[in-house]
C-alpha cells in the first residue's frame, strides 16, 4: 500500500493529499506505527478508523506547506473533530511525532516543514497539561492502574489511564462539547 490511492478515503471527504511517494509512504507507516503503539485505536475504530488513519495522515503532511499559524489552527480543528469523536487529542499529539519521525527519515532535507508537525503536537501538549499537569497525569494513571490491574482490558489497553486524563482534559479545554 504505497501509492495516492491508499491515503484517499471518501468519508472523510475532500482535502489535499501529498502527491510525494515518499512522504505518502511516510504517512502510510506513520498511521501503522501509531496504531501498533496504541491498541485502543482498533479496540474503538476498527477498519473504518483505520482507514480514517491513512487520510488523516495524509492530510497532515500537506499541511507543512502553510505558514505554523495555519497548520496549529487546522490541527486544532481536526484535534476538535477527533475528540468529539472519542478520540483523545494525546492521541494526535502521538501521532504528530510519529508522522514528523517518518517524515524526517525518508527526506531528510524538508526537516524545517516536517517541524511545524512537531510544534503542533507541541501546542496540543501544553493545551492539555495547562489543564492537568504532568504530575497530576502521572498521579491520576498510577492511581487508575492501581484500580485495574487485575482487569483482563488493562493488559490489552496499557494506555487507558492516559486515555482518559486526556479526555478529561479535553473536555475542560471545551473540545467535547463544541460541534465539530
Amino acid at each position: 500500500m504505497n501509492s495516492l490511492h491508499a491515503l484517499y478515503h471518501y468519508e472523510a471527504g475532500n482535502h489535499p493529499l501529498p502527491h510525494n511517494p515518499l512522504e505518502i509512504e511516510a504517512a502510510l507507516k506513520a498511521g501503522q506505527h501509531s496504531w501498533q503503539v496504541c491498541p485502543y485505536y482498533n479496540l474503538r475504530y476498527s477498519q473504518r478508523g483505520e482507514r480514517f488513519t491513512r487520510s488523516d495522515s495524509g492530510y497532515l503532511v500537506t499541511l507543512v506547506q502553510e505558514n505554523f499559524e495555519i497548520v496549529i489552527e487546522k490541527v486544532s480543528w481536526l484535534g476538535n473533530v477527533l475528540a468529539n469523536r472519542g478520540m483523545p487529542t494525546w492521541l494526535l499529539e502521538q501521532h504528530l511525532r510519529i508522522l514528523y519521525k517518518e517524515l524526517c527519515a525518508v527526506l531528510p532535507e524538508n526537516q524545517h516543514l516536517y517541524e511545524k508537525l512537531l510544534l503542533s503536537a507541541d501546542v496540543l501538549t501544553k493545551n492539555r497539561i495547562a489543564k492537568i499537569s504532568d504530575e497530576k497525569t502521572i498521579e491520576l494513571i498510577t492511581d487508575f492502574q492501581k484500580l485495574v490491574a487485575a482487569e483482563d482490558w488493562a493488559m490489552k489497553l496499557p494506555e487507558a489511564g492516559m486515555l482518559v486524563v486526556s479526555a478529561v482534559a479535553d473536555e475542560a479545554n471545551d473540545l467535547t462539547s463544541s460541534p465539530p
